[in-house]
């Protein structure tokens, strides 16, 4: 295999469950499809295209060669999409057959240190030599143009033209990309990341199974709970009275009412002259007799033909209009009633505050400030303060504050927990004033008739090269201690509705639909939910990294962590800690395992570069508490603060170029960029940020790198490699293994696990070989360069849903003639 395909699709764009262009909407189908085909032996390859007027057309659109070894896309996770969805065999019979896949769209981001996110191929094309065009092609779909609308030849003109086409351009931009990474070292690392892609399309293309009666009755329990929350902030807002109209989606309202200050409100009140005590009067429409009396019109309209008459006898007849078009008609004239006019006054209510933040310590009062102060006022000129979860978060741990006010905000940290929740993996709807559904949020807007939710996950978004998600984000699933939200994931193969839609798919057989619903009928589970996780990914990636003797030894030896930390804080052995920590029946277990707990957060805290008040301000506790911390911290670990001071800071300084920046107008600001390349040669960038500080007494603004960033990026991202690495060959073996037949689905991947739907006749083999494969990661990158000289234990568990599973156990077999 020797040649290239490069590869465009134009296709139907129905929206379906927050896709715009999904091939699972049933009246989307592959409109154009333009591709290339190049031979070193003879040179670039003519583009070519189908085109299909109707879905019934489209029904064979992919022809991969069989002597192509690469498969060339600009967004190739799209094209996969429709290629696993439309014509499954082929594409997959590339992939076992050792096809290879290029992204342009992520080799540019790669290129680019990771600052161009989500580059589009119009934007990048001229970097590498190719040609950009006004794309009138996307003002047609912004307009709401279907593509079986838009002219034939406009359309392949966009996609085909032999110069600037998608196609050719998307060539153009791959030869050059290949130089530069191969320059650059960077094509063992690519090629990594690509098999990674694979994966993750696999498990876009696959989706997640959600329980649709699980998660409806909770979303039910979700919103009941939170109704129960705002009954409960309505008890401590009191003192605000009802006619100010307290609004908990203010951030005016919240802030005055947590912090203190002033709440604007308007109330009807009568409206006075401007001497101040002469109140006006609302104007009545009235007749005037010739006496001068006056009768309002609305009264004249009640009066009997008998009254009037004795009413003219007395008064005199009602004046009439002498000229104009009224002219002969009885005159309206508006006079003053005995009703006082009114109008809105503006008015102030002063809040005292619930969180007195002078209480907090002079330097955390200040960094409050500067983290969560925001550029808005309120009408005395104080600051509108965050009352989102971060910021109540910081004050709910702090010492300073009674039982009282940190109940409140622990309430409020739970009310932010659920309606998070329910913005995001359950359903919320804005309504108009006639019940019409005018906006969604949440994950069960995705939920399609079969079950599934097809999520996104986005390799070009992060400077770590960390993946992210959309619709949902199922990067952040919450942990089971802290959230019901995995009980919804469950098995799609105890799913009459899925079943039967993969088998018309042609996902699973006849044999295979027909036992699982029979597995059904007798309530006898058929598949499982796996998660195969790294133990503490970052940690051990630092430890790898920085070789740092205490800690890769405490690794190697099983040591716990935070009983270490403990032990070196109160100075006692670490044996006698850990006994203490861990055994139940030890007189002191109780005490010393909450402080096994509180030692937690500022190990976190300091793992990522935050300084002593940092710590305090993240976790609550003191300043004093926080240095101690952290010179305990250097005392066991010197080998990690050699790591970062001593290689990655000095290599972002010597790689550092100067930029500038517009800041304000006519303002300008120069400041340093610079990078630390990875063994992988993936390159993670840092630039400088204005800092002020005392020196000597004065206040001096300098331009510094965030040490945050220094330690979180390098770890972070790496760690994420080496997943992105290991689920490759993951998807490698799913393919080898032609997906178990349909009886297992890669279904997501977060940054330190793999997650598997898969049916029980597989599970074992399933659980085994991902285990292998995730702990031969120090064997594996070894070939690309790393030296890690550390184990990557990797944990393997399954469950009826994603909430509650067991830890996979490799089972015992049994022999004819063996002991029972």
């Amino acid at each position: 295999m020797n040649k290239i395909i490069f590869l465009d699709l134009e296709t139907e764009n129905h929206p379906y469950f927050g896709a715009v262009a999904s091939p699972r909407h049933p009246e989307n189908y592959v409109v154009a499809n333009g591709w290339a085909v190049d031979d070193p032996s003879t040179g670039q390859g003519a583009v070519q295209h189908l085109y299909f007027h109707s879905k019934e057309e489209a029904t064979d659109w992919l022809h991969i060669p069989e002597d192509c070894w690469l498969l060339v896309c600009h967004n190739a996770a799209f094209e996969l999409d429709w290629m696993l969805f439309q014509q499954r065999e082929k594409i997959m019979a590339f992939l076992k057959r050792g096809g290879r896949v290029w992204c342009t769209a992520y080799s540019h981001y790669l290129l680019s240190n990771q600052q161009d996110t989500y580059p589009a191929l119009d934007v990048i094309a001229p970097m590498y030599g190719g040609t950009h065009k006004v794309d009138g092609i996307k003002i047609l779909w912004e307009q709401g143009y279907r593509t079986s609308q838009i002219e034939k030849d406009h359309l392949l003109k966009y996609l085909c033209d032999p110069v600037e086409g998608d196609v050719a351009n998307t060539r153009t931009v791959f030869y050059q990309q290949y130089s530069n990474m191969s320059e650059r070292g960077m094509l063992d690392m690519f090629w990594l990341r690509m098999d990674g892609l694979v994966y993750n399309t696999l498990a876009m293309d696959a989706g997640l199974f959600v329980n649709r009666e699980i998660a409806f009755a909770q979303l039910e329990a979700q919103t009941t709970r939170l109704e129960e929350l705002r009954a409960n902030f309505a008890l401590f807002r009191t003192q605000i009275p009802e006619y100010i109209g307290f609004k908990d989606s203010s951030p005016y309202h919240m802030s005055a009412w947590l912090f203190g200050g002033p709440i604007k409100y308007k109330v009807k009140d009568t409206w006075f002259e401007e001497d101040g005590t002469t109140p006006k009067w609302e104007k009545v429409e009235c007749y005037t007799f010739e006496n001068g009396m006056v009768l309002p019109v609305a009264t004249a309209d009640t009066l009997t033909e008998a009254q009037a008459s004795q009413m003219v006898a007395q008064y005199g007849p009602l004046k009439k209009y002498s000229a104009g078009k009224n002219k002969g008609q009885r005159r309206i004239d508006k006079v003053d009633s005995e009703v006082p006019k009114q109008k809105y006054y503006e008015r102030i209510f002063n809040c005292q505050p619930l969180v007195d933040l002078t209480f907090l310590p002079k330097e955390l009062h200040r960094s409050f400030k500067e983290e969560f102060a925001g550029k808005r006022t309120l009408s005395d000129g104080s600051f509108v303060w965050s009352t989102g979860k971060d910021s109540i978060e910081m004050l709910s741990k702090r010492p300073e504050y009674d039982d009282g006010v940190r109940g409140v905000l622990t309430l409020l940290l739970e009310f932010f927990k659920l309606d998070k929740d329910l913005g995001t993996y359950y359903l919320r709807e804005v309504l108009d004033e006639e019940g019409n559904v005018t906006k969604q949020s949440g994950m069960l807007q995705y939920l399609t008739p079969q079950g599934i939710v097809y999520h996104g996950l986005n390799t070009t978004s992060t400077v770590t090269t960390r993946l992210s998600g959309t619709r949902p984000n199922m990067q952040n699933i919450p942990r089971g201690d802290t959230s019901d939200v995995k009980k919804v994931f469950t098995s799609r193969y105890d799913n009459k509705l899925w079943l039967v839609f993969a088998f018309q798919s042609g996902i699973i057989d006849k044999v295979l639909l027909d036992r699982c619903l029979t597995n059904i009928e007798a309530g006898v589970p058929n598949g499982r939910i796996i998660e195969a996780d790294y133990s503490a990914v970052e940690v051990v990636t630092l430890a790898a990294f920085s070789k740092d003797k205490n800690l890769v030894a405490a690794l190697l030896e099983g040591i716990d962590m935070h009983c270490l930390r403990l032990s070196k804080k109160l100075g006692e052995p670490y044996e006698d800690v850990l006994l203490k920590c861990k055994d139940e029946q030890h007189p002191e277990h109780t005490a010393y395992k909450t402080m096994r707990t509180d030692i937690k957060p500022p190990s976190f805290a300091y793992q990522y570069g935050a300084t002593a008040a940092g710590i305090a301000f993240a976790t609550g506790c003191t300043i004093e508490y926080a240095e101690e911390f952290i010179a305990t911290e250097k005392a066991l670990f010197p080998d990690v603060e050699a790591f970062y001071n001593d290689v990655i800071t000095p290599l972002v300084e010597k790689n550092a170029v100067v930029r500038r920046e517009q800041v304000d107008g006519d303002v300008w600001r120069v400041y340093k960029s610079g990078y630390w390349e990875s063994p992988g040669k993936t390159r993670y960038e840092f630039r400088q940020f204005n800092k002020t500080r005392w020196v000597n007494g004065q206040k001096v603004e300098l331009m510094e790198f965030k040490p945050t960033q220094i330690r979180n990026y390098p770890i972070q991202g790496e760690s994420g490699f080496f997943l992105q690495g290991m689920a490759g060959q993951v998807a490698r073996w799913f393919v080898s293994r032609d997906m178990f037949n349909g009886k297992a689905c890669i279904i997501n991947q977060v940054h330190d696990a793999l997650y598997f739907d898969v049916h029980n006749d597989v599970l074992d083999e399933v659980c085994r070989t991902v285990k292998s494969i995730m702990e031969s990661l120090p064997t594996f990158f070894g070939k690309y360069g790393y030296d890690l000289g550390v184990p990557f234990p990797a944990e393997v568990e399954h469950g009826l849903n994603m909430h509650k599973k067991e830890k996979f156990v490799e089972p015992v077999q049994s022999f004819e003639g063996a002991p029972q």
